[in-house]
């Protein structure tokens, strides 16, 4: 049996729905994973582990439903699901090498407070999904720890996009001055641009008061804007959501001062994503550059579909873009050249197709190059 129907066979569809923390209708439908709605066409199947969207005319089994719900690639979901479920080897009957090690008790992996205990939340769900897992699922100790884990990080998720919308909502009723001046002042960037992508400016001391009285320790340490009860946007003000299927999943923000670094992204929040990502899903020919602020620009300007790296060092997983024609613009400095030429050794065995942009030698980047024409 090899590992995608290992995966099949030990995961249902509904199971992977509690996980991800949705629920069906009386008629067994949700909303659309595709699309934004206000009437539910995702009919879930659970007899047969499959799903059916009637609104875009997708549908497959629990493999499916995951890719397009994270909207990633198949290779991912495999090793992801593989993880999440123990499956280390495509024969399941093979033995372990000889110097195979069995990974640590994840319960060490559980958050810690100030003076060392377990957060409460997160020591309730892991101590009971772990029995639920152990004692009716008939899984080792181990195994259901495993397994319990993943259910700690799936509610660490949710958590984090509730503290992240709640602070865009507050904080976005009112724009700084400063902020305001640098987005259509400098970037160049209107109104609709700056609504559209949830753009907002923040007052850190105000951002503090409102964290700390509207959310608790474990809250504000899963979303990733405190570290060591320090906000770590104190001296950055402009703040870039990350949104994918309507929920913040990461912020990054820019400093208005002089200062190093410019650009910073939550606390122990993988940064390695795209920006703009969910219109991967809507296109198969795609535009990639380096920086937020050009991605907007470019689709503000040109009306094409853009995505962004986020800096030459935090390349996401390219996989995605399997099978996709790209247009690969990254800054014209050396790091950006030499990133380039990077990418695209990278992306040819992925891709169908890229074309290698090359901006002029005095502008500094593609945004630069919009300013010109």
């Amino acid at each position: 049996m090899d590992k995608i129907k290992e995966i099949k066979n030990r995961i249902s569809i509904a199971d992977l729905l509690n996980r991800l923390g949705l629920k069906t209708n009386s008629n067994g439908f949700i909303f659309s994973i595709y699309k934004d709605e206000k009437t539910p066409s995702l009919k879930i199947y659970f007899e047969t582990n499959s799903f059916y969207d009637f609104a875009t005319n997708n549908g497959g089994d629990v493999i499916d439903f995951y890719r397009d719900y994270y909207k990633t690639d198949n290779k991912t979901v495999i090793k992801e699901l593989a993880d999440m479920l123990n499956i280390t080897d495509y024969n399941t009957n093979s033995k372990p090498a000889q110097n195979f090690k069995p990974k640590p008790i994840q319960s060490i992996e559980l958050f810690k407070d100030n003076f060392g205990k377990v957060f409460d939340e997160e020591f309730e769900l892991f101590t009971e999904r772990s029995a639920i897992m152990e004692f009716d699922g008939g899984l080792s100790r181990k195994e259901a720890e495993r397994y319990a884990y993943q259910d700690v990080q799936f509610y660490r998720t949710d958590v984090r996009h509730k503290v992240l919308e709640s602070f865009y909502r507050y904080e976005s009723k009112k724009m700084p001055e400063d902020v305001e001046k640098y987005l259509i002042g400098k970037r160049k960037l209107n109104i609709d641009t700056i609504l559209d992508f949830h753009l907002f400016g923040i007052n850190p001391q105000h951002s503090i008061k409102y964290l700390k009285d509207n959310f608790t320790e474990y809250q504000l340490k899963v979303s990733g804007l405190f570290k060591n009860n320090y906000f770590i946007f104190s001296k950055h003000k402009v703040i870039i959501p990350y949104i994918e299927r309507g929920k913040f999943e990461f912020i990054k923000a820019r400093s208005l001062l002089n200062i190093e670094p410019k650009y910073i992204g939550l606390s122990g929040v993988s940064a390695k994503r795209f920006y703009n990502r969910d219109i991967l899903k809507c296109t198969n020919e795609i535009i990639i550059c380096e920086g937020e602020f050009d991605c907007l620009k470019l689709i503000q300007e040109t009306g094409n579909p853009v995505v962004a790296v986020g800096g030459v060092g935090n390349i996401p997983d390219l996989n995605i873009l399997k099978d996709k024609v790209i247009y690969l613009s990254l800054d014209n400095d050396e790091a950006g050249k030499s990133k380039q030429k990077q990418l695209i050794n990278e992306l040819e065995n992925i891709v169908r197709k890229i074309y290698n942009m090359k901006l002029p030698k005095n502008v500094k980047d593609i945004s630069e190059l919009l300013k010109w024409n």
